[in-house]
């Protein structure tokens, strides 16, 4: 549901812009050299763009286009339409600013005048939302059991089963001959895969649909890989499709140099692994429910509430972690992925009392460790579903949080093999806080407004709290 902007807001975007057109009325007249020597110096090279792109603009320096840039993004937020390409709406925008300034340079903006030009915004805005299905080449592997599967509002099709549904559209589209070898070449190249995703994006840009159904499909894509040990991980690039060789040279031990050479094979494209059917099996099923829940509100846009951000950036750092090549920059990010989960802005102060030993007596003290304290309890709660200081699991997420503070503040190096060997431990952990976190959100609603100090009292009581 669209929110009501209040008449202040508008007053208050009509003040930022006669800011920006202050500055061009100041500078009327003057020629570019002059007005260059003005500026400050992140401002002279985009103005200097600027002034020779488009020389029927009032001047505008890049402090000016981002404030305009600004105005008209969160007035789209408004209106829920940030999945709009923002760059076309902005050189419409300008274009109606120039034009007034042009024939009025002396006008200023009242909040009437800038509703109306961003409801013109607005209006083409939503023309632009269009329908777009997309179809994704995927990285899952071969199984002959099934031709077909749906996670949320994303199918995952054969090639042989794609072709026949798209066997009419196929037809229009060859009738140019051009066209033909295009969709000869892009059939070649899509049946070098066991599936194909698809995914029908609403109400969006047509640019931007693309970027969003890739985001999408490689959330599902990377989420199901939890579920096998991440072993669909080494299949999710390219380069995993085809057989790998390697080489290493090297000296040995006697002096002599040799060549190792290896043909690693990604996987056995003709197996049959029925690995479907087990992830629609409890206690996959669930979760997979959880999943496709999310993705469908994904893929429509929807507001989100702040655990649902939570979740999103969380596992965003997972699936960038687990293409780390460096195993230390990977731990880094799990880490921060699971500071994302558990971290809702409290201060990094508690009050501890400690007995003296010379008097008996009590003493309050501040100590700094209440961050790291909240991390070891609440990753351990979204792992275990129970605070349990004896764990051996505590002292797993212990080790998690000594080991990013090590690199972070450089006493652990990349090559160390404390990294290397806690790197599976590391991963683990992550995995299930996201499953648990996932399951936790998606109980809650992934819509449903929940403030910080919601959380931060849910969280306070955990060790009472059932599981996840």
């Amino acid at each position: 549901m669209p929110m009501q902007i209040e008449k202040a807001k508008f007053q208050e975007w009509a003040k930022e812009l006669n800011s920006v057109l202050d500055v061009a009325r100041a500078n009327i007249g003057k020629n570019r050299f002059e007005l260059l020597q003005l500026l400050s110096k992140d401002d002279v090279l985009w103005s200097m763009i600027w002034s020779s792109n488009d020389q029927d603009n009032f001047y505008l320096t890049r402090s000016g286009y981002r404030l305009l840039e600004k105005i008209v993004t969160r007035y789209l937020e408004y209106f829920s339409l940030s999945q709009v390409s923002i760059q076309k709406l902005m050189d419409i925008f300008i274009k109606e600013i120039s034009a007034i300034f042009k024939a009025k340079p002396k006008k200023q903006w009242s909040y009437k005048d800038i509703s109306s030009s961003l409801e013109n915004i607005k209006i083409f805005a939503t023309q632009q939302l269009v329908e777009t299905t997309h179809y994704k080449v995927c990285m899952f592997p071969n199984d002959n059991s099934l031709d077909e599967f749906l996670i949320g509002p994303v199918k995952f099709v054969k090639p042989d089963k794609l072709w026949k549904s798209l066997e009419d559209r196929i037809g229009e589209y060859v009738n140019n001959d051009k066209n033909s070898r295009y969709i000869s070449d892009a059939k070649e190249y899509y049946e070098k895969y066991d599936w194909i995703a698809c995914i029908t994006i609403f109400n969006c840009n047509e640019n931007v649909s693309h970027r969003h159904a890739e985001v999408c499909i490689d959330l599902v894509v990377n989420f199901i890989s939890l579920f096998f040990n991440n072993q669909f991980i080494e299949i999710t690039s390219e380069e995993s499709l085809l057989h790998k060789k390697e080489y290493d040279i090297y000296i040995d031990h006697t002096g002599k140099l040799n060549v190792n050479y290896n043909l690693k094979f990604s996987r056995d494209r003709s197996g049959d692994i029925n690995w479907v059917n087990r992830i629609y099996e409890e206690p996959y099923a669930t979760i997979l429910n959880y999943l496709g829940d999310f993705i469908l509100h994904l893929a429509n846009f929807s507001n989100s509430s702040i655990l649902t951000k939570k979740f999103h950036a969380a596992f965003n750092l997972y699936r960038e972690g687990v293409r780390e090549n460096s195993k230390s920059s990977a731990i880094i990010k799990f880490a921060t992925a699971l500071e994302y989960m558990v971290q809702y802005g409290e201060k990094g102060k508690r009050i501890e009392n400690i007995k003296c030993n010379q008097c008996n007596n009590e003493i309050e003290y501040e100590v700094n460790d209440l961050v790291s304290q909240m991390f070891y309890d609440r990753v351990q709660y979204f792992y275990e579903g129970k605070i349990d200081n004896k764990s051996s699991i505590r002292q797993d997420i212990k080790k998690l949080y000594d080991i990013r503070s090590g690199i972070v503040h450089g006493s652990i190096f990349q090559e160390d093999e404390l990294i290397y060997s806690f790197y599976p431990k590391a991963l683990e952990i992550l995995n299930v806080c996201l499953v648990h976190f996932l399951t936790w959100v998606g109980k809650t609603g992934f819509d449903y407004e929940v403030t910080n100090e919601q959380v931060i009292a849910f969280l306070s009581k955990i060790n009472s709290q059932p599981a996840p």
